[in-house]
């Protein structure tokens, strides 16, 4: 309890410091002794310009136009990104009267002043990617947003949201049975399938299945369901599958063999039981489980401390993901996966993993100016955040400021 408030008050105080330049400064300019830019290796006494909530540029050519405010910090690198959270959804995290809502966007229900945000953004978290919960079996799109930033509205044209329909989730898992029952009144909305593993894939199965030999002979009766299962059979969406055990990924594995979609799994605390099939099939894992505990979500998996250094000697393409992830890619460090590795999975790798490769994820000119400061090397366990800038404006400021 007193963990989670100290969280929480931390992220209140770093509310009240989100600054903005001067409207008499035209740019920041930061001038850092170790610039880890994703790029290529890390440089050293580097300048990095930002103007308008972009890169302008960086090295020792850079010349800023005009006025600037200058920053001085030990250690820069980009913003990180988290590829699976459930940060702000309004109104809780499924919507639990039915099996299946192909159709929910999580970019219409989010809660852009929540707390989640805030906390990710003082960890260093710039982008996430908000997705439904899993107590429904085919969940909803979800959405790469910014953690920070002054837009509330509640569209999809929100000035904080990169991509509003990033791809489908799946509950290939326990979870949508939770607390179901078919054997008595229907007086709850947990008097509902499906009750068992066997009852979320038949779903699944039944739904693409429908969508695949029945929608397409009468185009005009498509419910909003079945057009956006058509988007993933036809490959015009990502199709992301939550999975822990070894025997759930298989069966997602399955279903995309079948039905002829390209898979992302996110979960994988099992994953060390199924590298092999992984890699053969190029599927990328977006890896979620603590380093905390050794028995994880409703099945109660087990949990290898080095499975994301598994996947990746075995050339799976990982990402870490869940939030703290700076820690988590301090654990996975220490436990096999390399360092290059570790700070891949945090940053260009699910940015580009969610279609925004291009903006996030690196320190580049033109990229978004998500930025984060550090007092030492990321990877070590005693560095800490100075500050993070979220399309140019500073959270959380340092002492160099």
């Amino acid at each position: 309890m007193f963990h989670t408030s100290l969280r929480t008050l931390l992220a209140l105080l770093a509310c009240c410091l989100l600054t903005k330049p001067s409207s008499a400064v035209d740019a920041i300019l930061i001038r850092a002794k170790h610039v880890i830019t994703m790029t290529g290796p890390p440089l050293e006494n580097v300048e990095v310009l930002v103007r308008d909530g972009h890169i302008v540029g960086l090295g020792d050519s850079v010349k800023p136009l005009g006025t600037y405010q200058l920053i001085e910090v030990d250690t820069l690198m980009p913003g990180l990104v988290d590829a699976y959270s459930l940060a702000g959804l309004r109104g809780g995290d499924a919507e639990l009267t039915r099996e299946v809502t192909a159709e929910f966007e999580t970019a219409t229900t989010i809660d852009w002043d929540s707390i989640d945000f805030l906390e990710a953004a003082t960890a260093g978290t710039t982008s996430l990617h908000v997705m439904p919960s899993t107590e429904n079996v085919i969940c909803g799109f979800g959405a790469l947003v910014k953690s920070a930033g002054d837009d509330q509205s509640t569209d999809t044209e929100n000035k904080r949201i990169i991509n509003p329909r990033t791809g489908l989730a799946l509950a290939v898992c326990s979870d949508p049975t939770s607390g179901n029952s078919a054997r008595s009144r229907p007086d709850s909305i947990y008097v509902r399938l499906p009750t068992n593993r066997m009852g979320v894939v038949w779903i699944i199965r039944n739904q693409l299945q429908k969508t695949r030999d029945v929608a397409p002979r009468n185009p005009a009766a498509m419910t909003p369901t079945d057009k956006a299962l058509t988007a993933v059979l036809q490959g015009e969406t990502s199709t992301f599958g939550v999975s822990r055990t070894s025997y759930d990924i298989e069966t997602f594995l399955s279903l995309a063999d079948e039905f002829a979609f390209k898979p992302t799994l996110i979960g994988g605390h099992e994953a060390y039981k199924t590298v092999d099939v992984l890699a053969e099939k190029n599927v990328p894992v977006v890896y979620t489980a603590s380093t905390g505990s050794g028995l994880i979500g409703e099945e109660r998996t087990d949990l290898f401390w080095n499975t994301p250094g598994l996947l990746e000697n075995a050339g799976v393409s990982v990402t870490l993901a869940g939030g703290d992830l700076l820690e988590r890619a301090r654990f996975a460090v220490r436990f096999g996966m390399t360092s290059d590795g570790a700070l891949q999975a945090i940053t260009t790798r699910p940015a580009a993993l969610l279609g925004a490769g291009d903006r996030i994820g690196k320190i580049a000119a033109e990229y978004d100016a998500d930025l984060i400061a550090l007092d030492g090397p990321p990877l070590e366990f005693t560095t800490n955040v100075r500050w993070v800038m979220v399309d140019g404006n500073v959270l959380q400021s340092g002492s160099n400021e």
